[in-house]
């Protein structure tokens, strides 16, 4: 079963979003799990999302998690503020974000290039909630505020009050 079952009870459309490695998502569309044709939907994580020439672990170039995943973020902090170390985890880089704007900074950049891609999913299934988890759930509390806003920003039809985002408990 799913480990975040609970959340599902008053929920028939629902987008599940996972930044960890990669960025993944899964859909409960009419209360059913949404597979697709050739069981693809919702693998987001290598879809084009800019154009530095990043490589991705899948060996192509500027996919959305070369720009968005746990390790791209923490390359992204390391790049403008070696001074920090080694951020080894999510929940390092939540931290870090409190007080540090560089790192606040890092995660809104990440965050906007996330919502760029997650944005026309919205907009086109209506999701009555978006699930974060499978992480540390401090990185998605640190996260939340920014993913919001730029959905939001290119979600012009929607208002603050639709657009529910709430953080599940990790798998383990």
């Amino acid at each position: 079963g799913i480990w975040f079952e609970h959340f599902l009870a008053s929920y028939k459309d629902v987008l599940y979003l996972d930044i960890a490695q990669g960025v993944s998502s899964s859909l409960l569309m009419e209360g059913k799990p949404h597979v697709g044709a050739t069981f693809a939907a919702g693998e987001m994580g290598h879809m084009l999302a800019g154009d530095e020439k990043r490589t991705c672990r899948c060996g192509k170039l500027d996919c959305l998690e070369a720009y968005c995943s746990i390790d791209a973020i923490r390359n992204d902090i390391k790049a403008v503020a070696p001074q920090l170390g080694e951020l080894a985890t999510a929940g390092d880089i939540a931290d870090a974000a409190v007080d540090n704007l560089v790192v606040a900074n890092v995660l809104d950049r990440a965050m906007e290039r996330l919502s760029s891609v997650l944005a026309v999913l919205v907009a086109y299934i209506d999701p009555e909630v978006i699930l974060l988890g499978n992480q540390d759930p401090r990185f998605y509390e640190a996260v939340v505020p920014f993913l919001k806003k730029h959905l939001l920003q290119r979600l012009r039809g929607f208002s603050n009050t639709e657009l529910d985002i709430q953080i599940v408990p990790s798998a383990e």
